[in-house]
């Protein structure tokens, strides 16, 4: 029994239990919104190339929806504190149940980029939208340091393991109605409904902390102002007038600095992601390996569940050993791995790989949340975190629009080549520039 009050206690359960019911909210919230993803993730170029949609048009829509991400997602996340984190969370919720009925019903090369500016709809499965910088944010307001780690794990694991529940229940679902795509979409816009009712339960502690500090400093100062002061103080440097510092004008320059560093890496590894992303993953398997829909929701069902189970264990080893040694160690494993995607090798080997990948991919997450959380301030975090994801998508574009030029000269496998090389490019980075750093401390205290 205490073994497993210890294993429980490493993988932060208990902290889980004791959390503040809006977490359990948020939680149950990327539950249903990551059924969803996975779920049209799954069917989503399969279903765009029976409609008549060509692979390299096809390249041209996924990027288009990385396009309405990068300028809404970011403009939703960037208001979010000052309109109120629950109402964009609402607000998106609808947009996305809406997206769901707009796809299944136009099929119009013109009609579907329009919703793909416009909708919130996701090639890899993973979050998109303003929902994942505003609940990280969230996050961070409503638990202490020291239980970030275990939260953001079980926020991670809740995403993976319902992504595999919807590719599972995508994949039989088509396959014992003749791939019949209503139900995917009838099921997508639903969970919208159902996301939007929740959020209207969250409470107003989601909502950004006022920073006092500055206030009482300045009443300070006009308490203090009849006071001499010592003479000769050099007045404060003033914030250079760049693109950046009007994009980002509240952000010290110290944050500023460690924050660009980040986004550049984090951009190489997004870069590399778009190119093996996972709808053109599932495209890869089905048209090199023949497999019917059963078999593909089985496969990457089962790896949506590793990969949540580990990050369970992933948060064990953010804690022996640190975010950064975590996070370079875990991600450059998979790298490795996403290389091997392109050998001309048996479905045994290739499925064997692939799920091996899926365990150690997501083993850094937790670490890589912590580690973002901390190098900032708490003021800054919602745009941090929505700059990054902003600065993701932008590089996003360039990856379906490879990857459709390239399956429709049957040559996807080169896709995974070059994105396995660009990743690796982010441990590089991450080594040299944080590992054993002030900062790769700090974020491990």
């Amino acid at each position: 029994m205490g073994t497993i009050s210890t294993l429980a206690h490493h993988m932060g359960f208990f902290t889980l239990i004791n959390a503040p019911r809006d977490i359990h909210l948020i939680i149950l919230l990327r539950c249903l919104r990551l059924s969803a993803f996975g779920a049209i993730s799954l069917i989503l170029v399969k279903y765009l190339k029976s409609v008549g949609i060509e692979e390299t048009q096809i390249g041209l829509l996924l990027t288009l929806t990385f396009i309405g991400e990068l300028i809404f997602s970011f403009i939703l996340a960037h208001v979010s504190d000052r309109l109120g984190r629950r109402r964009i969370i609402i607000l998106s919720s609808i947009l996305m149940s809406v997206t769901g009925v707009l796809l299944y019903y136009f099929n119009s090369f013109w009609l579907l980029a329009i919703i793909m500016v416009i909708g919130i709809i996701t090639p890899s499965g993973t979050e998109v939208g303003p929902f994942r910088s505003i609940e990280q944010s969230a996050i961070s307001t409503l638990v202490k340091y020291e239980d970030r780690s275990d939260i953001f794990s079980w926020y991670t694991f809740s995403g993976g393991f319902s992504s595999g529940i919807g590719n599972f229940i995508i994949g039989y679902s088509l396959d014992k109605s003749g791939s019949d795509y209503s139900i995917c979409f009838a099921y997508y816009s639903a969970i919208g409904i159902v996301l939007a009712l929740i959020s209207c339960l969250l409470s107003d502690k989601v909502e950004v902390e006022k920073d006092t500090s500055v206030a009482k400093n300045l009443e300070d100062d006009e308490a203090s102002s009849s006071t001499p002061l010592l003479p000769s103080i050099s007045p404060p440097k003033e914030k250079p007038n760049t693109l950046i510092s009007y994009i980002l004008p509240n952000f010290t320059e110290k944050s500023l600095n460690k924050l660009l560093l980040l986004t550049f890496l984090i951009s190489l590894d997004s870069l590399g992601l778009s190119l093996s992303s996972k709808a053109w993953t599932v495209y890869y398997f089905t048209q090199r390996y023949l497999l019917d829909s059963a078999s593909t929701g089985v496969l990457f069902g089962t790896a949506s569940f590793i990969g949540a189970i580990s990050c369970l264990i992933g948060t064990y080893f953010c804690k022996k050993y640190g975010p950064i040694r975590t996070m370079i160690t875990s991600h450059s494993i998979a790298s490795v791995l996403l290389i091997f995607h392109s050998l001309p090798i048996n479905y045994v080997s290739m499925s064997s790989i692939f799920l091996i990948r899926a365990f150690v991919r997501t083993m850094d997450l937790p670490s890589k949340h912590l580690f973002i959380s901390a190098v900032v301030e708490p003021s800054e975090r919602t745009t941090a975190i929505g700059f990054i994801n902003a600065a993701k998508t932008l590089v996003n574009t360039t990856g379906p629009i490879v990857s459709g030029y390239l399956a429709s000269k049957d040559m996807l496998w080169l896709c995974f080549l070059i994105a396995g090389f660009l990743r690796l490019s982010y441990d590089f980075g991450l080594f040299i520039k944080f590992y054993g750093s002030r900062e790769g401390a700090n974020a491990a205290q």
